[in-house]
């Protein structure tokens, strides 16, 4: 009698238990391992300016503005998303940025006609040289900019519309596999307009990428594929943007490559965050998916959604250890 009486209790007592286990694996999951990766994926609306030049300044601005709130806990600048957030960060690796978002009130109306969109595009520096801090820039702004010294060591990645002057050939310097079509009249046949995604940490270009499927093909030429990674204490990142990942490059190639975390910054409405959790999913993946539109920004890890910035309509950046 003795020992039923014990086996009830302990019974009686597993819910507790089973509950007990639970809050630990949430706190546990909240705070974030020393020994792992910050990441964030910011949603924004980009900053506008007089014109595309003064719109892309403003933009570099912003984004130094927002990696310094989110390394203060500043949240009057930038909303921390609550679903998964990791409050307590000392610290964050990687800051991704959606596409887009350093091109201010970029329209592809601009694209033809008597409105020259290489007004706000611009010369991107070669990987692992320093950005020209005596010129006025977006990259500049980001690199230069009295806050920057608070963020030195942290990866930070934009994107914006990248001027490539010289050879277009197969091996020159602005390859590419199909030029902007149609092509403006005021464009030289010497430039390309690429839709590039810059990798800054500190004054340092780590990487650059350009989207090998741009959306627009009237405002930006395709380039030649290429895979682009780079490291962040260790782990691999590669880079793909937006429409990318509804083809087989340069994704297959990355994951070939052993590349399982990615900086994917996008503009797609409505199913951009269902289809970066099956990417995520199907690769076993890590995504820093940030997206210029509300609802999708998000990190995905292995199709699991550990930071989300969900409804949030202004800037938000959604946290995770990784």
């Amino acid at each position: 009698n003795s020992f039923c009486t014990l086996l009830g209790a302990m019974r009686s007592l597993l819910p507790l238990f089973a509950g007990l286990v639970g809050v630990l694996a949430v706190v546990a999951f909240a705070v974030p391992d020393e020994n792992n990766l910050v990441v964030a994926a910011v949603q924004l609306k980009p900053a506008t300016g007089a014109s595309p030049h003064a719109a892309g300044v403003a933009c570099g601005e912003q984004v130094a503005s927002i990696v310094t709130s989110l390394l203060a806990h500043d949240d009057s600048v930038v909303a921390r998303a609550a679903e998964g957030m990791v409050e307590n960060h000392t610290r964050v690796d990687l800051v991704v940025f959606p596409e887009y978002g350093m091109l201010g009130n970029f329209s592809t109306d601009q694209c033809g006609g008597s409105s020259p969109m290489n007004q706000g595009c611009v010369e991107v520096p070669a990987v692992g040289s320093e950005v020209d801090c005596a010129t006025e820039s977006p990259l500049a702004a980001i690199a230069c900019g009295p806050q920057a010294h608070s963020f030195s060591d942290v990866a930070v990645s934009v994107n914006l519309c990248e001027r490539c002057e010289g050879s277009r050939s197969a091996d020159g310097p602005c390859a590419v596999s199909k030029a902007q079509h149609p092509a403006p009249a005021w464009k030289p046949a010497n430039v390309s307009f690429f839709n590039t995604q810059v990798v800054l940490r500190g004054r340092t270009v780590v990487q650059t990428y350009r989207k090998t499927h741009p959306w627009s093909t009237d405002c930006f030429d395709t380039p030649v594929v290429d895979y682009r990674t780079f490291n962040v204490s260790g782990v691999r990142f590669g880079l793909f943007t937006c429409f990318d990942i509804a083809f087989p490059q340069p994704a297959d190639g990355l994951l070939a490559e052993g590349v399982r975390a990615f900086s994917y910054s996008s503009a797609i409405p409505l199913i951009a965050r269902t289809a970066v959790k099956v990417f995520s999913e199907l690769h076993h993946a890590t995504m820093v998916n940030a997206n210029l539109q509300p609802g999708q920004t998000s990190v995905i890890r292995n199709g699991t959604v550990v930071a989300d910035c969900g409804a949030v309509a202004g800037t938000c950046a959604a946290i995770a250890s990784v």
